[in-house]
């Protein structure tokens, strides 16, 4: 059975560092807003919900091709995350949704303002961009893992093989 594993999160608090790392260790697709969202914005398409219908069209057909998928975007909304729940039960796959966070406000201001570009040509969001991602992130009802960038990447990751496998 296949696996969709969302990594939800406001900007700065370790999702792509986190489902990089497990897409490229577990042999999984791995989707990215952020690449969507650049290559949209390169072919002149300015949609805010486009990024999100791309991410979850290529996510079901990985996953009615019995490809395991992460998926690395905020997730703010919970209609952007009905759309991934409804893709998984209509794909019957095994859902994982992986909330990262950081607890200390002062690191999460200091990883924002160092972070590399990830994805070529497209600027991270900075710490203002951070906060207004945050203001309005709703509280998530479906069971989830926490995970705190404030411990350790290695521990973190740990965490998550034990969800999720």
């Amino acid at each position: 059975m296949p696996k969709l594993i969302l990594f939800s999160g406001p900007p700065g608090v370790g999702k792509s560092t986190l489902s990089y790392r497990l897409a490229k260790d577990k042999h999984f697709t791995l989707l990215t807003r952020d690449q969507i969202d650049r290559s949209l914005e390169r072919l002149g398409i300015e949609n805010k919900d486009a990024g999100y219908e791309v991410i979850m069209d290529l996510a079901k057909l990985n996953l009615q091709n019995n490809i395991s998928v992460v998926l690395d975007a905020t997730f703010t909304i919970n209609e952007a995350r009905s759309s991934a729940i409804q893709t998984a039960a209509e794909t019957k796959a095994m859902l994982y949704i992986i909330v990262c966070i950081c607890s200390d406000i002062d690191l999460w201001k200091q990883r924002i303002e160092s972070r590399p570009e990830v994805v070529e040509g497209w600027t991270p969001a900075d710490w203002i961009e951070a906060q207004r991602v945050l203001g309005n992130y709703e509280k998530w009802d479906n069971e989830h893992l926490v995970l705190d960038s404030v411990d350790p990447i290695e521990k973190n990751y740990q965490k998550l093989l034990k969800y999720i496998l």
